[in-house]
């Protein structure tokens, strides 16, 4: 009876040995009038293709500034800021700017370089 209790109790507080918690959200703010930009993202999503356990741990939202490309990811979502609605709300201070942020912990943003910069917010 009591280890069946210890499940629940497991179950309940979202262990990660036992795959219950969510994953960790990434915004990536790019702008994509830059080569060098898309490249960073086309290698970001074939990481998360690649990599199960980058595509259980975090979930990887772009935010594109200028939108000037058709969205050919599938890995993760891509979102055109046209309005600066998520820049005014996130303040990234240099582009490509990712935000790292987990349950119960406040966001943590650092400008990146390469594609496994990503990799941080797995341990964030």
């Amino acid at each position: 009876m009591t280890y069946l209790k210890l499940f629940f109790a497991f179950i309940i507080m979202g262990i990660p040995i036992l795959g219950f918690t969510q994953p960790n959200q990434v915004l990536l703010f790019i702008d994509s009038k830059s080569i060098r930009q898309i490249e960073l993202v086309e290698n970001i999503n074939r990481e998360l293709q690649l990599s199960p356990t980058l595509n259980t741990g975090i979930e990887v939202q772009i935010i594109d500034i200028q939108g000037g490309i058709v969205p050919r990811f599938n890995a993760l979502r891509y979102r055109v800021d046209t309005d600066g609605e998520w820049v005014v709300r996130y303040k990234p201070r240099s582009l490509p700017w990712l935000i790292c942020s987990a349950q119960k912990k406040s966001p943590q943003g650092f400008s990146i370089s390469s594609h496994d910069a990503i990799r941080r917010c797995l341990t964030y």
